[in-house]
């Protein structure tokens, strides 16, 4: 079944931190409350990008580590990626959240930190009026299925 405000985005590294950063300044002029969760990174933002996000109170939380390139990623961020999980879960049934917008979490998906299982059971565990937005390289069938969009590329 579609969910209607589920959006996948798909992109390389770059194409997916403009889309994230586009619908984050979407949303700050919006004035809506927005939840990011970083997977696989805990490298900070660019200093204008972190104050504009600190002063629109955007929570946000990282769930992983930098240091692999070309190789598996340590198996602490597959205990990174399931707290991610579990907080992106709190947070959608938190009502405190407009958005709820899950950085690269598609790519811990690709590698094998978390199942396309667990983002289904999310994705149906989202209560309506709140907006998940689920982005990576990669997506499963079985989730595009379940969502209303799946964008890929650059910012239109």
């Amino acid at each position: 079944m579609v969910k209607e405000n589920v959006e996948l985005v798909l992109g390389d590294d770059e194409q997916e931190e403009s889309r994230v950063h586009a619908i984050v300044a979407r949303a700050i002029q919006a004035k809506a409350t927005v939840f990011v969760g970083r997977f696989l990174s805990d490298m900070t933002l660019p200093e204008p990008v972190a104050t504009a996000w600190r002063e629109a109170n955007v929570t946000l939380r990282q769930y992983g580590h930098s240091c692999f390139v070309n190789a598996y990623p340590p198996l602490a961020d597959a205990g990174r990626a399931e707290m991610g999980l579990e907080e992106a879960e709190a947070a959608l049934r938190s009502g405190k959240y407009d958005i709820v917008l899950l950085s690269q979490v598609l790519t811990a998906v690709d590698e094998r930190l978390l199942t396309s299982f667990d983002l289904a059971a999310l994705i149906e565990a989202r209560p309506e009026g709140i907006a998940l937005v689920l982005t990576g390289c990669n997506a499963p069938t079985q989730l595009v299925a379940q969502c209303e969009s799946c964008q890929q590329g650059a910012e239109r």
